[in-house]
């Protein structure tokens, strides 16, 4: 009798392969019952089992079942053990895992056969036994190749509703003229429409609750609740071309009320759709978001804002990758998760986002910085392409649109572009002009002076500098925590509890690690770096702004900040606050000089 190699799942490694003489097989302990049993061809086994089986345990976890395949030189055995309907939800899975195969086999057949006609000396590859070879290059066929495949269900998908928005009376008899001088006021808003050509109408900004909300009376009644008073402007801007289905693109800085301007809207889209609650389908709304602490406090937020209305998971980096699948193979409305860790579920097929009508990019900016440039697009790639796409930033620019132009669908822009000061008023701002070596001394005389009851956040400029720092007050006794973006960091949600319930006090972050958290309760902020863009000195001294008494800052600067030191002197005078001689000094300098760096240049030609 011919050899049979096998995959027993329940082993372990490449020693999950062994020999067998024989196919019979009882199944594993604990699951009785006769297995559902269908045969593969060979050649799919390897992309069900996955590299040393990481795959075929996936299915198993996702669907509490254990997966048996007996292979040999003509065909393969799949028995899958466990109740009807875990077994026949196993299957569903690995007949999508083998649609997707046969494409790329496909797909692969017909370039081998274009290389071939072409003259090339390129050998071809080996084909599967029983595949049959193409005369000639079926593109209808090769268009189906990889996740392209799934967009086939579309057709069988209800359609999706978009519109939602009914403008108000006051809404509506805003004059042209009285729209720009509101936008204007607010910070600057521009409106613009990326791609080019005749420029559309956007609609005018709703300035109350009511005007965006007229039709969903608990929405208002929720904001009411917390205490928000009126819309933000990028909230203001953003809820009537959100809710009227089309995409967005907004660019606000941190604090400026983003996750409101696209949460709202989503769960009024979400509650509407007609495959809403219909958990087969998947997912109605997908959050992608650069980090673990904003998955989890979008989590947070979806739960107070909703209640028990949808279910929302979080995947992501760092969190058990099984209990990960656990939760969200039980269904769920809402996903929230880093590009990461959906990319490598969604690889291994254990998530289902065909049902996906609502996309979110939260903070691509970030996104884009951090490398997930190329997990986005796999996972867009397989979205509906007639959904709607939600894109914040803190930031916007022309490198930013090249990136995510290709995931929306003719959308508007809107820019917060001036500088919310409002927070950063209520604090009191205390410059000093030292050297890079008296730093460290200059910050324990001020933590020297924390009373217990402060709240403290030490701002730097790299990751590794908020590690030793922080090592080194431990060392002195002093409770403190490190905050910063490192994928490896294990795990910055405890640091955040830490700091939040007032285990520790003092909490020494950088900008990339703090943005767009939920920072309550600050006192103090002390920049240890000065950032080198003044929206960052503003975003950051606003931390402390948004305290119940008047906050402190203090911002060590050296010769090294000289570019930035003239921003500073506007953003103090217009705060009404206290000018030190040596920043003017500073500024000045650094203006003259520019100016005879220009003017060199100028003689010279360069």
């Amino acid at each position: 009798m011919a050899g049979i190699w096998e995959w027993n799942a329940d082993q372990k490694g490449s020693a999950g392969r062994s020999r067998r003489r024989s196919t019979d097989w009882s199944g594993p302990a604990g699951y009785g019952g006769p297995p559902l049993t269908f045969k593969l061809k060979p050649y799919l086994v390897d992309a069900l089992v996955g590299k040393k089986g990481k795959k075929i345990k996936d299915i198993q976890t996702a669907t509490n079942t254990r997966i048996h395949v007996v292979q040999d030189k003509i065909e393969a055995v799949v028995n899958i053990f466990g109740t009807s309907a875990m077994k026949l939800k196993a299957k569903g899975i690995i007949e999508i895992i083998v649609k997707r195969e046969e494409a790329r086999y496909i797909l692969k057949q017909s370039q081998a056969q274009a290389a071939s006609a072409a003259g090339t000396s390129r050998r071809r590859p080996s084909l599967p036994p029983g595949t049959k070879i193409c005369t000639t290059l079926d593109w209808d066929r090769i268009r189906l190749g990889g996740s392209a495949l799934d967009s086939l269900l579309e057709a069988k998908l209800p359609p999706i509703k978009k519109d939602f928005y009914v403008e108000s009376v006051s809404t509506k008899s805003m004059t042209q003229m009285q729209v720009q001088r509101w936008r204007q006021k607010n910070f600057q808003i521009t409106c613009q429409d990326p791609r080019g050509g005749p420029r559309r109408d956007f609609p005018n900004p709703t300035r109350t609750f009511e005007d965006a909300f007229k039709n969903y009376r608990a929405v208002i009644k929720y904001l009411k609740r917390g205490g928000f008073k009126r819309p933000t402007p990028i909230q203001a801007q953003a809820w009537p071309i959100v809710l009227k289905g089309q995409d967005l693109i907004g660019a606000a800085q941190t604090g400026s009320g983003k996750t409101l301007s696209y949460l709202l809207p989503g769960f009024i889209h979400l509650q509407t759709q007609p495959l809403f609650r219909h958990r087969s389908c998947g997912a109605g709304m997908l959050i992608l978001t650069p980090t673990r602490e904003l998955a989890l406090q979008l989590e947070d937020d979806c739960s107070k804002y909703t209640g028990s209305d949808f279910r929302s998971v979080c995947v992501y980096s760092g969190g058990s990758r099984t209990e990960q699948i656990n939760s969200i193979s039980q269904g769920a409305d809402i996903i929230i998760a880093t590009p990461d860790r959906l990319n490598d579920l969604k690889t291994s097929s254990l998530v289902n986002l065909k049902g996906i009508t609502y996309l979110v990019l939260d903070d691509v900016d970030k996104m884009v910085h951090l490398g997930f440039e190329e997990q986005i697009k796999g996972i867009v790639e397989l979205l509906r392409r007639d959904r709607q796409t939600v894109v914040m930033s803190a930031s916007w620019s022309h490198k930013l649109w090249r990136v995510v132009q290709s995931y929306v669908k003719e959308p508007l822009l809107v820019v917060v572009r001036a500088l919310n000061l409002a927070e950063v008023q209520r604090v009191k701002q205390t410059i000093v002009i030292t050297t890079d070596q008296r730093k460290q001394f200059l910050l324990q005389a001020f933590l020297d002076r924390v009373s217990p009851s402060d709240k403290v956040i030490v701002f730097v400029r790299r990751k590794h500098h908020a590690d030793q720092l922080a090592r080194d007050l431990r060392l002195q006794g002093v409770p403190v925590q490190s905050l910063h973006d490192t994928r490896q960091y294990r795990d910055p949600q405890h640091v955040l509890e830490d700091f939040k319930s007032g285990k520790v006090n003092i909490l020494i972050a950088t900008d990339l690690g703090s943005r767009g958290l939920d920072l309550r309760g600050i006192t103090r902020v002390y920049n240890y770096d000065f950032p080198r863009k003044i929206d960052d000195y503003i975003y950051r001294v606003g931390l402390a702004g948004r305290a119940r008494h008047a906050g402190v800052s203090v911002s060590l600067l050296t010769q090294d900040n000289r570019k930035t030191a003239h921003k500073l002197v506007k953003v103090l005078k217009k705060c009404e606050q206290t000018v030190p001689a040596e920043l003017m000094l500073m500024a000045r300098e650094h203006h003259h000089r520019h100016h005879r760096e220009m003017r060199t240049k100028g003689h010279t030609g360069i």
